[in-house]
């Protein structure tokens, strides 16, 4: 992981809700009456140390371009939290929702974009186009960093191509990229 490479305490800086302080454990059981076979009303399941943990053990977008561009899922693109945690200002998503509407908070918290595409319909899709939008909202720093949720693995990879190609990255770093994201039989 390069934030690593920069420190942990830079890696705490950018993402302290990934790290867990087991200290509060700790201090949180000290704190606790004995255990209970069921909750009071109104209280919740789990404790606040509890709840982190489990939070931070979600499966996260992957960072494909520091501070820019991030890879995700459908989970990803629909929890606000993590939306919020990681600063997503943009969301591209291709995926074709049928005859479900799109969450309006997307709509209206986010720039967003959803283009619909299956495995049918990706050969007749404007990756030029497409990658040219991704790269305006990258290049504006008020609408990035941007997560791209694609269900179709081909278009990730189209995507990614297209990028590497406006944006500079080495091949090597596609690839490597490709492989971070278990896309690596399609190379």
């Amino acid at each position: 992981m390069s934030y690593l490479k920069e420190g942990i305490e830079s890696f705490v800086e950018k993402y302290p809700f990934l790290c867990i302080n087991f200290h509060e454990r700790d201090q949180e059981s000290d704190n606790k009456p004995p255990a209970q076979e069921t909750k009071p009303e109104g209280q919740p399941l789990l404790s606040p140390f509890e709840s982190k943990l489990l939070y931070s053990l979600s499966r996260f977008p992957t960072e494909m371009l520091e501070g820019k561009i991030f890879q995700g899922n459908v989970y990803n693109a629909n929890n606000k939290k993590q939306l919020q945690d990681l600063g997503i200002k943009s969301i591209v998503e291709f995926i074709d929702y049928k005859d479900q509407p799109i969450p309006e908070y997307k709509v209206q918290n986010f720039t967003y974009k959803n283009i619909p595409i299956d495995n049918e319909t990706a050969a007749f899709v404007d990756f030029d186009e497409i990658c040219q939008y991704i790269d305006d909202l990258v290049k504006d720093e008020t609408k990035s960093p941007v997560l791209i949720v694609c269900k179709v693995t081909r278009t990730f990879i189209m995507i990614l191509n297209n990028l590497k190609i406006r944006m500079e990255i080495q091949l090597v770093h596609v690839s490597q990229l490709l492989i971070k994201c278990g896309i690596k039989d399609h190379l």
